[in-house]
């Protein structure tokens, strides 16, 4: 309609029925595609009006010598690309990951800058240039708010940080520099910024935080097909059609990056995998013989794993999380909580289905402690690491075992 090509021939087209036209923008292709109700369409006219175009058609017989694509118009200044990093949540690995590969022109877009109200680090990026940096403080502000009074109103706060991330990453699309043509897009703000339209004409890799929202849901079911009296199991999904968003954003993005394991495999033909940043530590190895659940006592962490393990192999747990499926769920058990200390851990046991960013464990190994989790916790075995299978207790209790043995 609008669209011009000079000195060609446009496309024309005529129908007898109504018809839909939906116009698509990738990184390097205009898409358009017609849809109608109407089935089974033959046409009534079987002659076509076909025009050939001139041969000599081309920027050297069209006249204008002004514009820029004109073979002549070599002393146009060139504008040179610039990528956009539209960020939330600092993690370690991607502040270190951008600062290696950002640029002086590059621009970025964070949640919130620092300031009186919000103490936190969380959103301050090492790697943002200050000159070049942009926020949408006002909606980051007001989900920093919401979320941190949403528990005391009894709030799915999952639902309503989707809800909240959708405001950030509205207001982050709008500030997109023109000449921007590749992004760096935080995941839990992809899906919001695709629906859009600011990715059309651009390509964009993502900061991978979580799995796909698919995958989530078929780990979670698959959990509350195992433990059906877990309260917190099927207490979200996310709709239909944000799932399918997400996963056409995913399937469009040029590379996803991740430190975590299991998500690097799903997108193993286009990561870039970055090592998990262990905090530095000026401990040995630790002397404790205490055993460390690192998490809440809720379904998806691996909690009636842990509690079976504890009956079956009489272990006195020490547990970090605050969260509880029920109030009698450590019936029967010796249990304390954890002080945030690992002097007196000597192994960690976490049979999770669900971790995006084990930071606790991290810090346990750069002091020393050893570890036994499943696929699900995304790292990597090593001398500290035991890796099992999800929802395998056989293994996951040969692991344990082992472990105890060689500490004892």
């Amino acid at each position: 309609d609008a669209t011009v090509k000079w000195n060609y021939i446009d496309l024309r087209f005529k129908s007898s029925f109504d018809f839909r036209i939906e116009i698509e923008l990738t990184s390097d292709k205009l898409v358009v595609c017609f849809r109608s109700n109407q089935k089974n369409v033959k046409t009534t006219d079987d002659k076509f009006d076909l025009r050939h175009s001139n041969k000599l058609n081309d920027c050297f017989s069209c006249g204008n010598f002004a514009c820029f694509k004109h073979p002549d118009k070599t002393s146009l200044k060139q504008e040179i690309a610039t990528t956009t990093f539209i960020l939330d949540e600092k993690w370690p690995e991607y502040d270190k990951y951008i600062t290696e590969t950002a640029t002086a022109s590059d621009n970025f877009i964070l949640p919130l800058k620092k300031n009186r109200f919000i103490k936190t680090d969380r959103y301050y990026w090492t790697s943002a240039n200050p000159e070049k940096t942009k926020t949408t403080n006002f909606q980051g502000l007001y989900r920093a708010i919401k979320l941190r009074f949403a528990p005391k109103k009894k709030n799915n706060v999952f639902e309503l940080g989707l809800q909240l991330d959708k405001k950030i990453a509205i207001a982050a699309a709008r500030q997109i520099p023109i000449d921007s043509t590749h992004l760096v897009i935080s995941q839990n703000l992809l899906p919001f910024i695709y629906e859009t339209g600011v990715l059309g004409g651009r390509t964009f890799d993502v900061l991978m935080t979580r799995l796909p929202f698919e995958k989530l849901h078929e780990r979670l079911d698959f959990a509350f097909n195992i433990h059906s009296e877990s309260a917190t199991l099927k207490d979200f999904r996310a709709d239909k059609e944000l799932i399918e968003t997400e996963n056409k954003a995913l399937t469009k993005a040029r590379k996803i990056i991740t430190p975590h394991s299991e998500i690097a495999e799903i997108f193993k033909n286009k990561v870039v995998k970055l090592n998990w940043q262990t905090p530095l530590s000026t401990n040995g190895q630790t002397n404790g013989i205490k055993v460390l659940f690192p998490a809440s006592a809720v379904g998806r962490k691996g909690a009636y794993e842990i509690r079976r393990l504890a009956k079956e192999l009489n272990l006195n747990l020490t547990i970090s999380g605050r969260t509880i499926e029920n109030d009698n769920f450590w019936e029967g058990l010796k249990t304390e909580k954890f002080n945030g200390t690992f002097d007196q851990i000597g192994l960690i046991v976490y049979p999770t289905f669900v971790e995006h960013q084990p930071r606790q464990i991290l810090k346990a190994i750069s002091k020393g402690v050893k570890v036994v989790t499943t696929t699900a916790c995304g790292l990597d075995g090593s001398d500290l690491v035991e890796i099992v299978e999800i929802n395998n207790f056989e293994q996951l209790k040969n692991a344990v075992e082992k472990r105890r043995e060689k500490k004892h």
